[in-house]
């Protein structure tokens, strides 16, 4: 389900769908955990390019494995000219995948 009202429309199955339309601007994502947390600010908004530069950055780093369960290895690479940090989007990455809760 998205956080961000307006920002899907109602499926037939119950789900939501988003219009990912070159250059549409997103800011429902942070508005919502803005608001979540309490934050009054204006929430920032994002350009979604057309294109990335085709050019990729592979975050540094291992991390150890989290709970008893078989070890995966992956690779996060980060398209370049979109304004993510490679480095802090694999630690995004490793969080989900670490989480242990059942579900």
């Amino acid at each position: 389900m998205l956080d961000a009202p307006g920002a899907g429309t109602p499926s037939a199955a119950g789900l939501s769908t988003v219009d990912l339309s070159p250059n549409r601007t997103f800011a429902g994502d942070v508005a919502s955990r803005d608001a979540r947390a309490g934050d009054r600010t204006p929430p920032r908004e994002a350009r979604v390019p057309d294109a990335g530069s085709g050019d990729f950055r592979v975050a540094g780093g291992v991390l150890e494995p989290a709970g008893d369960s078989n070890a995966m290895t992956y690779t996060v690479e980060v398209e370049e000219g979109l304004g993510f940090d490679p480095e802090a989007t694999a630690r995004s990455v490793d969080a989900v995948l670490g989480d242990e809760r059942d579900g």
